[in-house]
């Protein structure tokens, strides 16, 4: 208990915590009746607030565990701190926690802090993540079986193979998912051709069905005009390889996602009680949506709404908590997909893209298509070379914690 104490007292005299964080541990504590507050709770409850000021939607347990009270609260070590120099951060009762605690439950419970294996959420960041995924999960499976489709596809997306590299056009490869699946993720760095290649998408969807609704929106206002404008060049540039019909029925009036939703407004004008009746909604620059923004869309939609995420996973983040985009596409094994989806494109491009099969079942393998190939500039030239460095590097300079129940 000593060692809890001392830790807690380093943190409030040198000016560790945040006001915020201070005063979220002693209401925590307080809720517990415990008025003199429990360090073990304090120091738990300040610590999440913490975390959570730096975007993360849940504090893992690993992250503090034996760790330097240095490192865990990003200290730079200098003459005025000491005694805080081989600090680590008191072990927690993990193991007790929900029997000690009544203000710490499990997963589902009216609890204000919630337990999951390592994860300790606020409760409604555990519900966010929890909308987001069971709304992903319903919209898994490949569907359709559509020989005009086929055929559709292939006249867009004339090219197989990507002549100057000898590449997978993963654009076409995105097509198919983006049509064959009700949930898609199209990622790609810039350049990569994201907004042809939805341009495209849309194109396809009018052409089965001309009164499809449609709806583009993005985080902010500035993305909403980058996308309306990419959209207008778009159309400009495909009036000889689409019936000038379909182009006009493609959307260039994308909205932010507040406005979508009604959110500044004195009522929402959807939400889970109101559903929008768009059927298709793209989300442009999605890797800057948090993950209450995912959450209150993705409730605002009725269950037969089909979803497209566009995004650069290295790009811009969410300034509110949480990195969907980057979380699901983080993974080793992008662009590799099951057996039915490799047997499907094999069927609509005549075995002309061999895809690489996922080793083992990875619930997104058919939903995520990362866009390699750079239009703006040549592969392995210097600034490809140099973008690729700075990726890898960022891959270890931030990390916020979210778990999917896939």
């Amino acid at each position: 208990m000593d060692k809890m104490i001392a830790c807690k007292e380093l943190l409030l005299k040198h000016n560790i915590l945040n006001i915020i964080d201070i005063h979220f541990a002693n209401h925590i504590c307080a809720l517990q009746d415990n008025d003199k507050g429990n360090e073990e709770l304090w120091l738990l409850a300040a610590t999440s607030s913490y975390y959570s000021a730096q975007g993360n939607s849940a504090l893992n347990i690993d992250t503090i565990k034996d760790k330097k009270l240095l490192e865990i609260f990003n200290i730079e070590n200098n003459n005025d701190i000491q005694e805080l120099k081989d600090k680590t951060f008191p072990k927690i009762a993990t193991n007790s926690l929900l029997k000690n605690y009544k203000v710490i439950g499990k997963p589902n419970e009216l609890k204000y802090i919630i337990f999951d294996t390592k994860l300790f959420y606020l409760n409604k960041f555990y519900n966010y993540e929890v909308v987001v995924a069971d709304f992903i999960k319903k919209r898994l499976k490949i569907e359709n079986n559509n020989s005009r489709l086929n055929t559709e596809i292939n006249k867009l997306f004339p090219e197989n193979i990507i002549k100057e590299t000898g590449e997978i056009n993963y654009q076409k490869v995105s097509a198919i998912m983006a049509l064959y699946l009700p949930f898609s993720i199209i990622s790609g760095g810039p350049g990569t051709g994201k907004t042809t290649t939805v341009g495209k998408i849309l194109s396809l969807y009018l052409t089965l069905n001309p009164n499809l609704n449609i709806t583009l929106i993005a985080p902010t206002g500035k993305a909403v005009d980058r996308l309306n404008e990419s959209i207008r060049i778009f159309k400009a540039k495909h009036t000889e390889n689409i019936d000038n019909t379909i182009l006009q029925k493609i959307p260039e009036n994308a909205q932010t996602i507040h406005r979508f939703l009604g959110i500044n407004s004195r009522i929402s004008r959807y939400d889970k009680y109101h559903k929008s009746s768009t059927e298709l909604l793209v989300i442009d620059e999605s890797s800057m949506v948090s993950l209450t923004m995912f959450a209150k869309t993705f409730e605002a939609l009725s269950d037969k709404c089909r979803v497209i995420l566009l995004g650069d996973k290295d790009q811009l983040m969410s300034v509110e908590i949480g990195t969907v985009l980057k979380d699901l596409t983080n993974t080793e094994t992008i662009n590799s997909f099951s057996n039915e989806f490799v047997t499907l494109v094999n069927k609509i491009t005549n075995n002309k893209i061999m895809l690489n099969k996922a080793k083992t079942p990875a619930p997104l393998e058919n939903s995520v298509v990362q866009l390699e190939h750079s239009y703006r500039f040549k592969t392995n030239s210097g600034i490809d070379t140099l973008s690729k460095e700075i990726n890898k590097k960022k891959q270890f300079s931030y990390s916020k914690e979210i778990r999917f129940y896939f």
